[in-house]
């Protein structure tokens, strides 16, 4: 018995006195230093991840800016229309906004075939008309940006009703918007 409590006093004296060993050796302090070398810290994440919330942000809708409307409804930029014959008294008129500048164009009395395209600065619009082929080409200046008015639209008619095409056949290859 005496044996026993004298084993059992050297296991409590050594069982009290190696956590303090274990603290005052240099592994325990290298370890330390090795992790606040990665910035390693036991915290609750959950703050860190309430306070790095990103805001939702959701946009509903399209480019205002690339969009072409005319009386009929909105199409995009890329538009081909190859319907039947638009006839007398059927006036189309596109109003094109791209890049704060707008644009406005009217075909009156339309037969045959009419596309148009526009890149950032030009409104580019094609007719076949009966037999001859018409082209505009409009350009116009941007709109201010701190008051919001348009500047006037200058307007160039390039070989209009010129030269016998063919029977109401028009080349129009739409411009893509970048």
């Amino acid at each position: 018995m005496k044996k026993l409590l004298s084993l059992l006093s050297v296991l409590t004296i050594s069982g009290t006195a190696i956590p303090t060993t274990i603290a005052a050796s240099p592994y325990r302090k290298e370890e330390t230093i090795k992790n606040s070398e990665i910035n390693y810290s036991q915290t609750n994440n959950l703050e860190v991840l309430n306070r790095n919330k990103r805001d939702v942000f959701s946009w509903i809708g399209g480019a205002a800016t690339d969009a072409v409307n005319w009386t009929g409804g909105a199409v995009t930029d890329a538009v081909n229309w190859t319907g039947g014959a638009v006839y007398d008294g059927s006036n189309w008129t596109v109003t094109a906004v791209k890049d704060g500048a707008v644009w406005s164009w009217t075909a009156v009395n339309n037969v045959g075939k009419k596309c148009f395209g526009t890149t950032r600065d030009t409104l580019e619009t094609s007719i076949s008309m009966g037999s001859s082929i018409g082209t505009a080409v409009i350009t116009g200046a941007a709109t201010g940006a701190a008051t919001g008015s348009a500047f006037p639209v200058v307007g160039t008619a390039i070989g209009a009703g010129v030269g016998a095409i063919g029977a109401g056949i028009a080349s129009c290859a739409p411009k893509v918007i970048g």
